[in-house]
């Protein structure tokens, strides 16, 4: 960091100009990355194995749980 005073105003608004930029394209990754990961369709498409292996679980719960349920 240099010390106060040091810098020129030109300098500090080039690096005003350069944060402001790279603070854009964080902004813009971010809310590429936020729109992806709430976007069920694509989700869904990506996790197909993990959804069929759940739907299977869920199937299985419920059938042992109807079948316990006729035996009492």
């Amino acid at each position: 960091m240099p010390a106060p005073g040091a810098r020129s105003a030109d300098q500090i608004r080039d690096d005003i100009v350069v944060q402001r930029s790279e603070l854009s394209d964080s902004v813009g990754a971010l809310r590429q990355r936020w729109t992806e990961a709430t976007d069920l369709k694509l989700q869904a498409s990506k996790h197909k194995g993990e959804l069929a292996a759940g739907a299977l679980a869920i199937g299985v719960i419920a059938g042992v749980a109807i079948a316990l349920g006729r035996r009492s």
